[in-house]
């Protein structure tokens, strides 16, 4: 029989609140911090640039790519109360291809 091979991991991206009250909704005035993480990507992807949108901002960052992981934080600030969505994507980097 041949042998077998473990399946290549996808790409995923997780977002965390350093402040994990947000969860329950933002309040006006309230600057949020955010931190994402970019695993498994690609050994070819040297950079990945993270991008998001939320709360009527958006925002990008390149971060270089250690061990099949990347990391970046962002922040965004609340200007009403309540619950509200954070878009976010990663990409490699100088190109349109993404990988989360």
């Amino acid at each position: 029989p041949k042998p077998t091979q473990s399946p290549i991991p996808m790409p995923s991206l997780s977002v965390t609140p350093q402040d994990p009250t947000i969860i329950d909704g933002g309040e006006p005035g309230q600057t949020y911090l955010f931190d994402l993480l970019a695993e498994s990507i690609p050994p070819n992807v040297s950079e990945v640039r993270f991008e998001w949108a939320g709360l009527g901002t958006t925002g990008s960052t390149v971060a270089s790519v250690v061990n099949g992981t990347a990391e970046t934080t962002f922040d965004l600030s609340s200007v009403q109360s309540g619950p509200f969505e954070i878009s976010t994507f990663v990409y490699a980097a100088g190109s349109t291809d993404e990988l989360a």
